[in-house]
């Protein structure tokens, strides 16, 4: 069931979301309806990951059930870590930030 919201914006703010929207071949409608959905999970998340920006939230669940934790040196599910890859991964980091 949809239901109308009326809120008042600066006209500067309605202009660039217009710009944002069509860019991206949506209404204005649809960008405030996403957005508002991204501030309201449809499920409670009962891990560590409640804890996060929604945004962030929804990146780390596209990492689950990959490899991503082992190669940054978190253990797996069965506490592996794969040493080689995380002092590659850290040789890696300390060339890019000197």
């Amino acid at each position: 069931m949809k239901k109308e919201l009326t809120v008042q914006v600066d006209a500067e703010v309605i202009e660039q979301a217009t710009a944002h929207a069509e860019a991206r071949g949506v209404s204005i409608d649809e960008l405030v309806s996403r957005y508002l959905a991204t501030l309201a999970p449809d499920e409670p998340d009962t891990k560590s990951n409640d804890k996060l920006p929604p945004i962030t939230r929804r990146l780390a669940e596209c990492l689950k059930d990959t490899n991503a934790e082992r190669f940054t040196g978190h253990p797996d599910k069965e506490g592996r870590v794969d040493a080689d890859l995380k002092e590659e991964y850290y040789r890696y980091l300390e060339k890019k930030h000197r």
